[in-house]
Parts: structure tokens; C-alpha cells; sequence
């Protein structure tokens, strides 16, 4: 980081994108968590709603990994949320 250069929301933003993207989850599952549009044809034209809390937690969330932060305090028993 450069000395002018200072740490804003968006930087955790970044973080939390390139977690996702670097532990393999799909494209459209990350624009899903995120609020970015879709970017490819088939869910820009044919796929409408969003992904299921189910799937976003399954394919998205559960695969943050933070190196050296434990978040086992923060998890949720998301089982009961979203069934």
C-alpha cells in the first residue's frame, strides 16, 4: 500500500470479492452476495430472481476464509434462517 493511500469501506469491499473469487466461487454467486449485475447472457436475459439465501450461503459465504481471523464467533446458525 502506498503511504497516500488510505483503508475505506470499498477496501473491505475488495477484500471480501477477491476472498470469494480466490476460493473458487463463481462469478454469479459473488455478483449475487455483492449486488453487481450479472454479466453473461444467460443471467442478464434468462435468469431472474437471484440465488436462494441457501445457495449464496452453501456456494459464497461458507467458503470465506480470512487467514488468521477466526470468525467461528460471528457464524449463524443459517440452517434456521433459511430453511
Amino acid at each position: 500500500m502506498y503511504k497516500f493511500q488510505s483503508k475505506v469501506f470499498h477496501s473491505l469491499r475488495h477484500s471480501f470479492i477477491t476472498n470469494l473469487l480466490q476460493n473458487g466461487v463463481r462469478e454469479e454467486v459473488v455478483n449475487g452476495i455483492d449486488g453487481h449485475k450479472q454479466n453473461t447472457m444467460s443471467t442478464t436475459v434468462y435468469f431472474k430472481g437471484g440465488f436462494p439465501a441457501k445457495v449464496l450461503y452453501e456456494e459464497g459465504i461458507s467458503k470465506l476464509d480470512f487467514e488468521g481471523i477466526n470468525l467461528d464467533k460471528l457464524k449463524i446458525d443459517w440452517k434456521k434462517i433459511i430453511e
